[in-house]
């Protein structure tokens, strides 16, 4: 899978904060944070740059739960929400569906966020 370098994000970003003058970013990777050296890397050029951004992503709990150090640099660098897709607060549902997924780190993965001041909104699947 090929990513757009961070250099050309970077670019993209500084034109939005420096010539339009918004203080806001979203990045709509379906899951921005499945690299999670490519996201510190992104927030030490937020760093750099001394720019006073808030900024959201989409996410994994498991990839949030892992990274504690990609969570840490998120923060710094300005995240203030996660979205994350949680799908159901009931494991019976979570393995009916297939899913991979554990309420246990979708649990620690909000815990960890709170940690940092980082806001999440969760996604459920509702019915069946």
């Amino acid at each position: 899978m090929a990513h757009r370098s961070i250099s050309s994000i970077m670019e993209e970003a500084e034109e939005i904060i420096e010539g339009y003058h918004y203080s806001a970013l979203a990045f709509l990777d379906d899951n921005f944070t499945l690299d999670p050296e490519r996201v510190i890397q992104i927030c030490e050029e937020i760093l750099s740059q001394g720019w006073d951004l808030k900024w959201w992503c989409f996410s994994r709990p498991d990839a949030i739960v892992e990274n504690e150090a990609m969570v840490e640099a998120m923060a710094a660098a300005g995240a203030r929400y996660v979205f994350m897709g949680i799908e159901s607060a009931s494991q019976r549902i979570l393995d009916s569906y297939g899913k991979r997924a554990h309420i246990d780190i979708a649990q620690e993965a909000v815990s960890l966020l709170r940690k940092y001041a980082i806001d999440t909104t969760a996604s459920y699947v509702l019915g069946r």
